[in-house]
């Protein structure tokens, strides 16, 4: 069986995924990467569902340490 997507796409995917949250910060944008009835689990907060439980846990969460960054290589 052979993969719905290519390496490349998934990388290129991950990478938009990488900039737009970790990098750039724009938490609800990245949220809406997600589908919209994702279901997200935090190990702390618990599971997730849908765009508007994402958002609120991500900015609640990211907005107290904008310094916290990650290096992507």
């Amino acid at each position: 069986m052979s993969p719905d997507f290519s390496r490349r796409e998934v990388e290129d995917a991950f990478a938009h995924w990488w900039q737009v949250g970790n990098a750039g910060e724009r938490w609800t944008d990245w949220t809406h990467l997600y589908v919209p009835d994702v279901e997200y689990h935090d190990y702390f907060w618990g599971p997730l569902h849908g765009h508007a439980e994402v958002d609120v846990w991500i900015n609640a969460v990211m907005k107290g340490v904008p310094e916290i960054y990650g290096v992507y290589e």
